[in-house]
Formats: C-alpha cells, structure tokens, sequence
C-alpha cells in the first residue's frame, strides 16, 4: 500500500502515510490545535473591538459628566495590557514557537482575570446587578481555563507541533 500523500513509498499500517509525510504531518497545526487557532483570530479582533469601546466609553463619560471613573482607568489599563498579551499568543502559535505552552496559559488566565474584572468590579463597586450576558462571559472564560490550560500543560501534541 503506498502513501495515501505522496503515492511513492510504502505507507504505514496504522496512519496510511509514509514515514516522512506522517513527521510533516505531525508539524501541522490541524485537529484540536483549529479550537484555540480560531480562538485567537476571534480573541485578537474582539480585543481591537473591546480597546476602541474602552476608549469610547471613557469619551463619553469624561463629555458628560467631567470625570473619569476608577473603573474607566483600570479597564483602559486592563485592555493595554490586553494587546500584547493577545499579539503575543497568536504570534507564538501561529509561527509555531516552542514557548507556547507559557505564553497561551498565560492568554487563557489573563481571559479570566479580564473577565473576573468585568464581571465583579461593578457589582462590588457601583452595586451592579449581575446580568446574563455578564455571567456568560465569566463562564466561557472560566470553561476556556479548565479545557485549555490543561491541553497545553499535559498534551504531547504540542511537544511535536509547536518546536521552533
């Protein structure tokens, strides 16, 4: 049976590719590894789209009431220390480095504290009633930690793809 890539060598029993398509394909970033991939595209656009509502929202309440809130500031310091975090995971992944491991745990729980932030200040602070939306955002963050922290600590995957 010959490789079902390059149909020149004998392929392997097991994957049907042969010994030198099986190690590239192993390299590749395909499988599982396309959930956080896609989570960075969205998570990078998300983060441009959070940083420009920051910065409209402190407009607007500085224009209205003259101020800037303690909130304000330390979302806008929240979210400057969003991008590179952000810019910095998608560039380690993407360009396959071996320091992934850190610096994706390091994304994933800094999407907690983010969302923890949103979610708690204002209830604690200005006494906000929690809503749905509110709540959903801190579980998604909160279900991303326990389903890729893990990943990235324990998977052997990212041993074979992520080695540059």
């Amino acid at each position: 049976m010959l490789c079902i890539k390059c149909q020149e060598a004998e392929g392997n029993k097991d994957s049907g590719y042969c010994d030198n398509c099986e190690k590239k394909e192993e390299g590749r970033i395909n499988g599982l590894l396309y959930l956080p991939a896609l989570g960075l595209v969205v998570g990078f656009f998300t983060m441009l789209y959070n940083a420009f509502n920051v910065v409209a929202l402190i407009a607007n309440t500085y224009q209205k009431y003259s101020v800037i809130n303690s909130f304000s500031i330390l979302l806008l310091m929240l979210s400057i220390i969003d991008f590179p975090v952000t810019v910095l995971a998608c560039w380690f992944f993407f360009k396959k480095k071996a320091k992934i491991r850190c610096v994706m745990i390091t994304y994933y729980l800094y999407g907690l504290v983010f969302a923890s932030f949103c979610t708690f200040y204002p209830a604690l602070v200005f006494h906000v009633n929690l809503t749905q939306p509110v709540i959903n955002t801190l579980v998604r963050a909160f279900i991303s930690c326990l389903i890729w922290v893990p990943y990235f600590i324990f998977s052997s995957r990212i041993n074979k793809v992520f080695v540059n």
